[in-house]
């Protein structure tokens, strides 16, 4: 992905403006819209490691949204590296911490740990991180979208796991 080169040098370039940081994303978004072959060059290009890392280090809430609707999209392909959602525990507190921003942000944050909790270390990292609270108040919306993502995740936060708390 030749313009995913570019994407790596701007992202981590806290000189850049938040415009062009915004617009890298918002980019690299697009992309991963389109064809799989498309997002396919967008996983070998490591670009969901390169958008925690830039997640991470900026709070400017249209950022936030703009990263984790990427990395959402893109995790929705069985082909993506779900590994680097549990690589750091601080992208898993800063995912539950994004919950209570927005609708966008609660759906991205429910979609994008449904897609990479695969296992019981990942379902008691997210329950020693307090999610079942998390969940338990946004299964109170009467959002459908939200509704979904919720219930999906509390699936598999709670699948085969033996050391689920009664909930």
């Amino acid at each position: 992905c030749v313009g995913c080169v570019w994407c790596f040098w701007v992202l981590p370039d806290q000189s850049k403006t938040p415009d062009i940081r915004l617009e890298t994303v918002v980019i690299l978004g697009s992309l991963a819209k389109g064809s799989e072959d498309q997002v396919k060059s967008l996983v070998d290009a490591n670009v969901v490691t390169y958008i925690f890392n830039a997640f991470l280090m900026d709070d400017e809430p249209k950022f936030t949204e703009a990263c984790l609707r990427c990395i959402c999209t893109i995790l929705q392909f069985p082909f993506s590296d779900y590994s680097v959602v549990f690589s750091d525990a601080a992208i898993i507190r800063k995912l539950i911490k994004t919950i209570e921003e927005s609708i966008s942000n609660s759906i991205c944050a429910m979609s994008i740990l449904s897609y990479s909790c695969r296992t019981t270390v990942h379902q008691n990292t997210l329950w020693e991180e307090g999610i079942g609270f998390i969940l338990a108040n946004l299964l109170n919306t009467e959002l459908d979208d939200l509704s979904i993502a919720t219930l999906k995740c509390f699936a598999r936060v709670c699948q085969d796991n033996p050391n689920t708390p009664n909930t």
